[in-house]
């Protein structure tokens, strides 16, 4: 799994935002026995890399982005009745469509049958194949190219959907929700609860009640032009390892030159602290590198600072 998982690591950076990095822990190979689902895991030197990559994984927000995008872009027109349609990717692979929307309900119940279908919006070419249930509860009018209807609540469901990134290969196995809330004066927020374990040949990882919350100033739909933020919480577990708590100490921030006014001060973004047996650490994560402060022994002292680029913590 530490393989697989670093290998995405290097094209998945800080969630919609092109303003992160990160790494794995040194060379430590972990033992091969995969641990029980209920071990709680040490946070030290070896393990704490393979934590920091999944908070950085998000599978989930790419699927979303890409589910909009079929409306947005009219690919995918939101209508009352039967949907059968073949959307052929210019980046390569298929995916077709097929179900039913209720526009009056606000509702619909769609199956993604993905074909290769790549996804190369970012560093790194992304290929699905497999099958996505969507289940659409609500909807929200979207201005930014006409008004088109595009759904803002929803949850995914897959038990086959094969995720490779060059020759690396994974199956997710669970449910991904989805609820765009607009109703914050200054921000829309967006919601994502995940429950769903990435697993491969040689072991899995596992989301669990694992809720990220990003917020856009008002008037952005999905990627803000001016900040942009987010925090998270829930547990992963990983087959080396065991489980871990996760929970947001100060929000991640991103903001730009075009900004004259950020929410959240950059320097001071991204406390995130994994709790684990005996043992915690607090992730700061930065635009170039990120600093872990670790606790490996439990005393409420964090005695080693490591700092992580692209590819290792040192």
């Amino acid at each position: 799994m530490r393989t697989f998982l670093f290998s995405f690591f290097l094209f998945f950076l800080l969630p919609g935002c092109g303003g992160g990095s990160g790494g794995g822990a040194g060379d430590t190979t972990p033992d091969i026995t995969t641990v029980p689902f209920n071990q709680q895991a040490k946070v030290n030197f070896s393990s704490v890399g393979n934590y920091l990559v999944a908070i950085r994984l998000d599978i989930a927000r790419t699927l979303i982005i890409d589910v909009v995008d079929f409306f947005t872009y009219d690919t995918l027109t939101y209508q009352t009745g039967d949907v059968e349609i073949i959307i052929d990717n210019p980046c390569g692979g298929s995916v077709q469509i097929s179900g039913s929307l209720d526009e009056a309900l606000s509702s619909g119940f769609l199956t993604l049958d993905f074909s290769n279908y790549q996804d190369c919006s970012s560093h790194s070419t992304l290929t699905f194949t497999g099958s996505i249930d969507l289940s659409i509860y609500n909807t929200e009018t979207y201005t930014g190219s006409g008004n088109i209807t595009i759904p803002s609540g929803f949850l995914f469901s897959t038990s086959n959907l094969q995720i490779t990134l060059g020759s690396e290969s994974v199956i997710m196995d669970g449910t991904i929700e989805f609820y765009h809330d607009t109703s914050d004066p200054e921000f829309n927020w967006q919601n994502t609860t995940k429950n769903f374990t990435l697993s491969n040949s040689t072991g899995s990882g596992t989301f669990t009640n694992y809720i990220q919350k990003d917020y856009t100033h008002k008037g952005d739909l999905y990627f803000s032009k001016y900040y942009y933020g987010s925090s998270y919480s829930g547990r992963i577990y990983d087959s080396d390892f065991g489980y871990v708590d996760v929970t947001t100490v100060n929000a991640v921030a991103t903001c730009n030159s075009m900004s004259d006014i950020c929410p959240l001060d950059p320097t001071e973004d991204g406390r995130i602290k994994l709790s684990g047996d005996y043992s915690s650490a607090l992730i700061q994560l930065g635009s170039g590198l990120d600093t872990i402060s670790m606790d490996a022994n439990g005393d409420g002292y964090y005695e080693e600072v490591l700092d992580c680029d692209y590819y290792r913590c040192y």
